[in-house]
């Protein structure tokens, strides 16, 4: 059985098809239970491959054909404690479908196409390290015969500040008074007169940096919190990448939501900021996926400060790894840490 060039998987948590869905009032609605709902929806939550991009998200497998007897059967499974993190599929008729039970004689005597996806990324390395284990277990004859690969979930990284910009996204009013009722309101008469010069600059700044008007996104908040307008406290952005056919790379952006929990002044559970639901509004879909993160029960004094990712940066690669190789996006919050690279 063979992997091919890609002995790393992506985590397939994007929406290449759009189906994932936004209900009204979702954006204002205080329920922790939106938030889960929200996350819970990408590509690899179901059991489908959502057309020719989708399956490029995938990493193929291969078992070659097999000079076995007519009664002859073969099992591929991941391990137990790895399957809430990888599913396989197989093609048949045509289609990559999900692969339950045996292979036939028949298929093994034609070759298999499989492909691997990735549920998940790494959220907890003493849970789950992101290796995946494939076996191929062939009985014939009255025989059992084995083999493996395995496979590691491609790691996230964070981009950093020497990255060239792509594209430029900030935030612009929405309708309705910007703020949520009760001792945060600032009331009905405050509108936001420095948006205008604020958006013209920008423009001709991107311009100025050789990026296009297309390449700069303004995106107006919700209802009742436009006016949490600081768009870098609500995600940091992030890639992972596979190797592709023909020397490409296959990348995804990953955004991860900050893990700021609100103390709603109108009642109720704590949830995570809602403005930062914007990015399943304005982000998610092809190539682009939205991961959230967050310690339940905690409940916050207030306003979350420490977790807002305009905290987070990371450093450019650099060398200095103990084994002579690269450290990659370290990531540093807004106190120093004592860490090593590596």
């Amino acid at each position: 059985m063979a992997a091919g060039a890609r002995a790393v998987f992506l985590a397939n948590v994007d929406d290449d098809a759009r189906r994932c869905r936004m209900r009204p009032g979702d954006l204002d609605r205080i329920d922790p239970a939106v938030d889960e709902r929200l996350a819970a929806c990408h590509d690899a939550a179901d059991e489908r491959v959502d057309g020719v991009r989708d399956e490029a998200d995938l990493a193929p497998l291969r078992i070659p054909p097999a000079a076995v007897g007519g009664q002859a059967s073969g099992r591929v499974e991941v391990a137990a404690a790895q399957r809430p993190y990888a599913r396989l599929f197989v093609r048949r008729d045509g289609a990559l479908r999900v692969l339950r039970g045996p292979l036939t004689a028949r298929e093994l005597r034609a070759g298999v196409a499989l492909a691997l996806e990735g549920r998940d990324i790494v959220r907890d390395p003493r849970r789950w390290d992101g290796e995946v284990t494939v076996t191929l277990t062939v009985t014939d004859r009255g025989r059992s015969t084995s083999d493996r690969v395995r496979l590691k979930v491609a790691p996230v990284l964070f981009q950093h500040d020497l990255q060239r910009a792509e594209r430029i996204f900030a935030a612009r009013p929405g309708p309705g008074r910007g703020v949520p009722p009760g001792p945060w309101s600032v009331g009905d008469a405050y509108r936001p007169r420095e948006w205008r010069p604020f958006a013209s600059s920008l423009v001709r700044a991107a311009g100025a940096a050789g990026l296009s008007r297309r390449d700069v996104t303004f995106t107006a908040g919700t209802e009742q919190w436009w006016r949490d307008i600081w768009r870098q406290d609500m995600v940091e952005p992030g890639v992972a990448s596979v190797p592709a056919p023909g020397g490409r790379v296959h990348g995804m952006r990953v955004l991860l939501r900050a893990p700021v929990l609100w103390a709603p002044p109108e009642g109720g559970k704590a949830t995570l900021s809602r403005s930062a639901r914007l990015l399943f509004r304005d982000f998610r879909g092809p190539d682009v996926g939205v991961v959230q993160q967050f310690t339940p029960g905690r409940e916050p004094g207030g306003v979350d400060l420490q977790n807002f990712t305009g905290n987070f940066e990371s450093v450019p690669p650099y060398e200095g790894h103990r084994t002579g190789g690269w450290c990659t996006a370290r990531l540093r919050t807004g106190r120093p840490i004592r860490r090593s690279c590596g």
